[in-house]
């Protein structure tokens, strides 16, 4: 029981390590999460104005992934709240 105990706490471990180590980027537009669920597709004037006008009545901000369109819920909402409506650019010193 203890030896199963500790092999599992390894795993979870090893896994997390590994999670934590891959760090992935990608090209986004900040958007406001119900215009980025309705308007897919481009970067229109209209899709910017409907983010802009939905983030002032307090719609939850999300990242659209520009290859694909995929949509991404943000955690802290803090860091993107001002860039809704734009596209950010990666702030990632090189060491």
């Amino acid at each position: 029981m203890k030896n199963r105990l500790l092999i599992m706490v390894g795993l979870l471990l090893s896994s997390g390590a590994a999670i934590g180590a891959e760090v992935l980027t990608f090209h986004a537009y900040v958007d406001a999460n119900i215009c980025a669920r309705l308007m897919l597709g481009p970067i229109t004037p209209e899709r910017i104005a409907c983010s802009q006008m939905a983030q002032k009545e307090g719609a939850v901000p999300a990242l659209i992934r520009l290859q694909d369109n995929t949509v991404f819920l943000v955690n802290k909402e803090k860091m993107v709240k001002d860039l809704v409506g734009k596209l950010p650019r990666s702030r990632v010193k090189p060491k």
